[in-house]
């Protein structure tokens, strides 16, 4: 069973901690004032609990001097040792998050492509103009530096995904006007139709 002094002594103990925290607030080497300890010693008499000042003050300065070497206390050289081995390698889990971050500007890469390369046929084929010369491949060399990406990436790959027509639709903003174009060049055109398809170029050139 805890016994009065037992219950002073946690008293005094608590008094003495929040005299400490007043105490850091301070600069180094700068004292508590005296109002401080008066405030604490009157609320110690209250509950019964008699010290001396100096007696106080000691008890907070000891307190203070024990938090303080605790901070400065040096990392232990085991710690400091596994610290040391760890630092050459890589950070637990890096590998897997570039090899994601890796995966995902690939697939970027790749459907920025299909969807230019895409693009660019449906106007080859809107204007009766072949492809320049080395489109394609320019075309892939300028993204894989835009998206930082070192995977090789062949032109038969970009062709089958533009057949499968696997790039964004939404950015196919060609794609209604060229398959309209598409069934009237089979029948022939009479001059009214060439007149309305040369409008309608027109328009999607604008659209772009």
């Amino acid at each position: 069973m805890i016994n009065d002094e037992e219950i002073k002594k946690s008293i005094i103990e608590l008094v003495v901690n929040k005299l400490v925290a007043k105490k850091k607030l301070l600069a180094k080497n700068e004292s508590l004032p005296s109002k401080f300890y008066d405030e604490a010693l009157e609320k110690l008499l209250k509950w019964g609990c008699g010290i001396e000042k100096e007696a106080l003050k000691k008890r907070v300065n000891r307190a203070f001097a024990k938090e303080s070497a605790s901070l400065l206390t040096p990392i232990p050289p085991a710690v400091a040792s596994d610290s040391s081995k760890k630092s050459g390698g890589r950070p637990k889990g890096t590998t897997s998050a570039k090899q994601y971050d890796d995966e995902k500007r690939y697939k970027e890469c790749l459907n920025s492509i299909t969807t230019e390369y895409a693009n660019g046929r449906e106007r080859s084929e809107m204007t009766l103009k072949p492809i320049p010369k080395g489109f394609l491949r320019d075309l892939i060399q300028k993204k894989k530096s835009e998206f930082n990406v070192t995977a090789n990436i062949t032109h038969t790959t970009i062709s089958s995904r533009v057949s499968r027509n696997k790039s964004d639709p939404d950015k196919h903003k060609l794609t209604q006007c060229t398959q309209v174009l598409r069934g009237r060049r089979r029948r022939g055109r009479t001059k009214k139709e060439k007149l309305v398809r040369g409008k309608q170029l027109k328009e999607s050139e604008e659209m772009m």
